[in-house]
């Protein structure tokens, strides 16, 4: 490990510890560390603009995360029960995995990464953790969220990312993870 990435390191036992006491707290801390450092790397690149679209262009935050997400995911993985969460933390450590192997994937990582700030939203809900918003309005940022970086995003950087087929495979079946959680939603909340 470089020590450039000693604080990152650092995360891990503070994680542990609110995950041991709640797994939700964990995670909402996971959400909120990890969207922070994204969205800021992405505003400060000025990122919207899909101008960094080399798989081995290096990030200095990108790394960071990827470092985040291997430690969150490696933790929560053992306690998921929902099949298609799991199958969704198993996609996330195979390109994990891939990234390492190759090295790669820093800004895409980042752009990944962004997605969990919907995360934050519904950690949210579960826990009733409402900053002055009425539980509604947390259910709509919510859905805002997961559809402008899970049901927008994820497919924009598919088809940036289609001249590699590895990353295009993995990101084409976590589009349609991400539709399926769609239908399934939509279902509920129609059933409610």
């Amino acid at each position: 490990m470089n020590m450039q990435h000693i604080d990152t390191t650092l995360f891990f036992p503070m994680f542990l510890y609110f995950y041991k006491n709640n797994k939700e707290i964990g995670r909402l801390f996971f959400y909120i560390i990890l969207s922070g450092l994204s969205f800021y790397e992405f505003i400060d690149k000025k990122m919207y603009y899909f101008q960094y679209n080399d798989l081995n262009e290096y990030n200095y935050f990108g790394d960071k995360c990827r470092i985040l997400v291997t430690q969150y995911f490696l933790t929560d993985i053992f306690f998921v029960t929902n099949k298609s969460m799991l199958f969704h933390h198993i996609l996330i450590l195979i390109g994990l995995s891939l990234s390492y192997y190759l090295n790669q994937a820093y800004y895409l990582t980042l752009y990944l990464c962004l997605s969990e700030i919907s995360s934050i939203f519904l950690a949210s809900n579960i826990l009733n953790i409402y900053v002055n918003i009425h539980p509604k309005y947390s259910n709509l940022c919510f859905m805002i969220t997961f559809f402008i970086f899970r049901i927008l995003l994820l497919p924009i950087l598919t088809y940036i990312y289609s001249y590699n087929n590895m990353v295009f495979t993995m990101l084409l079946i976590d589009d349609c993870l991400h539709g399926y959680w769609v239908i399934t939603l939509s279902k509920k909340f129609l059933i409610k």
